[in-house]
């Protein structure tokens, strides 16, 4: 969402049956606008008193570190799906203006949905985060697998425990508004490498072929013209 437009040297560097793969592509950053949205909410989730920042700050990298996490096995299958009935916000990127000061861009995409309707694996994976955080309520992980991460905040109720695998489909909670939120909705994130992208570009996706389900290990990082670059996933 903050790179600027321009083209980019895409290198993916991956561990497959002991060799040590590499290739390099060209891509093309094009410039987008994204609309902003303002909003009111009750203070002290806009500007939280002293007592609350550190607790803010420990929930942040801990999530943090679960986003970056790379697991070399695959644990999705096929298609993903979508994670709860609603309709989408679009609102991914969107600038939000919360009590007249600007904050960092929307980081996932909303699905807004009555209070109580299921929240589903869109694929395969693994719970790797279970917390009642400040900002985001009751929120929820699950690693697919390959560097890739799905995230479920203001959740009403969670129904796994971490650790716990999950098939595609299954139930992992329920709809709610807890945390920083104007009313019921399912906040939806994915990470690819630590980095965010919208999570409904999944499921446009197709898989004619698989990548293997184990012995994958890869790292990914965008460099511009002049070399300098930021690590997207690793060890």
């Amino acid at each position: 969402m903050n790179m600027e437009p321009g083209d980019y040297q895409l290198v993916l560097t991956a561990l497959a049956d002991g060799q040590d793969i590499r290739e390099n592509y060209m891509v093309e950053v094009t410039a987008r606008d994204y609309r902003v949205e303002r909003l009111s909410l009750p203070e002290k989730m806009v500007t939280p008193d002293k007592g609350k920042i550190a607790r803010i700050i420990r929930e942040a990298n801990s999530l943090k570190k679960v986003k970056k996490m790379l697991t070399p096995e695959r644990f999705w299958d096929g298609e993903f799906v979508r994670p709860a009935d609603g309709l989408f916000a679009d609102n991914f990127g969107v600038r939000r203006i919360l009590n007249g000061i600007e904050k960092k861009p929307h980081s996932g995409n909303d699905l807004k949905a009555y209070a109580g309707t299921p929240v589903k694996s869109p694929n395969g994976g693994t719970v790797v985060y279970v917390d009642k955080m400040y900002y985001g309520g009751k929120t929820v992980v699950v690693d697919h697998g390959h560097g890739l991460s799905t995230l479920y905040m203001h959740l009403s109720k969670i129904l796994v425990n971490h650790g716990e695998r999950v098939e595609k489909g299954e139930v992992i909670g329920l709809v709610g508004s807890t945390g920083r939120s104007t009313g019921p909705h399912l906040h939806w994130g994915a990470y690819l490498g630590g980095i965010n992208v919208d999570p409904a570009s999944l499921l446009s996706l197709s898989f004619d072929v698989m990548p293997p389900a184990e012995g994958l290990a890869a790292a990914v990082s965008v460099e511009d013209e002049v070399g300098q670059g930021e690590t997207l996933g690793g060890n």
